[in-house]
């Protein structure tokens, strides 16, 4: 990743790439700031495809409102077990 004055600024590494359905992901991904030299590591234990998501949860409200959110997202926990 660059600034605007086109310094690199992040380095992303993805690690452990698995073909799952299909579809590459990546299972481990480390993000390095160059600047601060600290870093940050994802790594992505399970993984659920065909997952039904209602499109109101990818709205400003459910950034803001815990409990508008939380309901959401009890409904895609349901889907995953």
């Amino acid at each position: 990743m660059y600034d605007t004055r086109d310094n690199k600024i992040r380095r992303v590494i993805a690690d452990n790439v698995q073909r799952i359905n299909g579809v590459w992901n990546a299972r481990s991904v480390t993000i390095m700031n160059l600047v601060t030299n600290r870093l940050s590591n994802m790594s992505i234990v399970s993984i659920n495809f065909g997952v039904k998501i209602d499109p109101e949860l990818l709205t400003q409200r459910a950034l803001t409102d815990t409990a508008f959110r939380e309901r959401h997202l009890e409904a895609l926990r349901a889907q995953a077990k």
